[in-house]
């Protein structure tokens, strides 16, 4: 198969802006088929609609030698010929491989075993400022580790970015993010729910973004408490799917502000320490593969009679519009 691609001109998850290039979900991957059948739902601007399971990539990248391009995986091999630089990455156990490109400056930590690297532009942000994100991003990184299970990759990229109409989007092992604090912890969150837990995106948004809304106060406390959420509308859903709500733009933070409400709730009802364990168990059980709505409930139900939780499973998920 033979692809050629023109990057727009544009401040994106897939455009060019300010000396920076992103390439996210560039290459083609292959469509599901499972029990329910093929899948090929549209792509979604306003937020994910990719339904993939993991595979191994290989990548060579042949650029100019100034520029530099963190991508998912690793990288194996590199040289330098004449003007230009080829770089071969391997990706293991990724559900797609993504890249970005621009003369970056970079720091580095490290998350129990995993390198993590923030590239950054110089004429967009300090050092100092980098050094911030990659404080905040192994923070996030080593308590999902301890929460949910070590991290399974070698190295994890982070770039730097200033998207003005959104604050992130992540990609197996690299995200492309704005540097707040709790646009980072989300980002990564969803290596978590999406990267290693995945979903269809189109059909269940809410398995992925509501959990990384969750999450993503996690390494700084928690979210402990949510009683109740107003929902938008009579027919606003937090498990609805995004035809919905590309019908109902205006309505989409739902499965932000009333899915994090959820399961914030859920950890008010079992506590923290023991809710972060059921999802550590949840996670295990799916690890590497895909969940569905009905996994999630039953997981809730389970824990509940196995921690004598008073817990009306069908009144609660019907309070919670939890189909």
């Amino acid at each position: 198969m033979h692809v050629t691609i023109d990057l727009p001109a544009r401040n994106d998850r897939f455009g060019y802006h300010g000396g920076l290039a992103l390439a996210g979900t560039a290459l083609p991957t292959l469509a599901i088929h499972d029990d329910l059948g093929w899948h090929l739902d549209p792509f979604v601007d306003l937020g994910e609609s990719f339904y993939s399971i993991v595979g191994d990539y290989q990548v060579t990248l042949n650029v100019p030698s100034v520029l530099r391009t963190p991508t998912t995986g690793t990288a194996v091999a590199s040289e330098v010929s004449g003007h230009r630089r080829i770089t071969t990455y391997v990706a293991h156990d990724v559900r797609d491989f993504e890249w970005a490109a621009g003369r970056l400056a970079t720091v580095r930590g490290r998350s129990r075993g995993t390198r993590i690297v923030v590239s950054y532009r110089r004429d967009d942000l300090t050092r100092n400022a980098a050094r911030t994100a990659l404080e905040r991003s192994i923070q996030s990184l080593d308590a999902y580790s301890a929460g949910f299970g070590t991290f399974p990759y070698p190295e994890m990229d982070v770039v730097l970015t200033s998207f003005q109409a959104f604050g992130g989007m992540e990609y197996p092992t690299i995200i492309f993010t704005n540097p707040g604090k709790i646009t980072i912890s989300h980002e990564l969150g969803h290596q978590y729910w999406y990267g290693i837990v995945g979903d269809d995106q189109f059909a269940s948004p809410w398995l992925d973004e509501s959990f990384a809304t969750w999450t993503s106060y996690l390494p700084f406390g928690g979210w402990k408490k949510c009683a109740s959420y107003r929902f938008p509308s009579a027919d606003a859903r937090i498990t609805n799917d995004m035809g919905y709500w590309l019908d109902h733009p205006y309505d989409y933070d739902t499965i932000y502000g009333g899915g994090g409400c959820l399961l914030a709730n859920l950890a008010d009802l079992f506590g923290l320490d023991r809710f972060v364990e059921i999802l550590r168990d949840y996670a295990h059980d799916h690890w590497l593969g895909v969940t569905r709505t009905d996994d999630f409930k039953a997981a809730i139900e389970a824990a509940a009679v196995a921690d004598g939780v008073t817990f009306d499973a069908a009144t609660y998920w019907d309070r919670w519009r939890v189909d």
